[in-house]
């Protein structure tokens, strides 16, 4: 069962069709009836845009410095992805900042590239202004 509202906020989120098991007949996100299959080209899509396409704007390890760049980047309103982030999980055993894996590796903080100058000026480090 899917969903073929191109408004459904799921859709507008992923830009795919949410897929539901059987049995549920409306979609949970937006209450609309789902239907039953989906044909090629029968529902709206969004084709991508490639100015809209991410850009990595950091590269981390650090648990700590990890949610302190979501903070700035939620609090400035600039939509991200943190690729690497399921095995940063599972490696070291979610947010303790006491455990160190190497097989962990980086995380990679994805911006749209419209907004990559912009999250990069926030994260940015400077040095304090005398008398400030």
């Amino acid at each position: 069962m899917y969903c073929s509202n191109p408004d459904c906020p799921d859709f507008l989120a992923t830009g795919a069709h949410g897929e539901f098991v059987a049995g549920v007949t409306s979609c949970p996100y937006c209450r609309q009836p789902l239907v039953e299959t989906i044909e090629a080209g029968a529902l709206p899509g969004r084709e991508p845009d490639p100015s809209t396409e991410p850009e990595p704007v950091l590269e981390t390890s650090d648990p700590a410095e990890l949610e302190i760049v979501k903070s700035i980047l939620t609090g400035a309103g600039i939509p991200f992805l943190v690729q690497g982030y399921e095995q940063y999980k599972a490696f070291r055993g979610g947010h303790a900042a006491f455990r160190f894996n190497p097989r962990a590796g980086a995380l990679v903080f994805l911006v749209p590239s419209e907004r990559a100058e912009e999250a990069r000026a926030l994260l940015t480090a400077t040095e304090p202004t005398e008398g400030a």
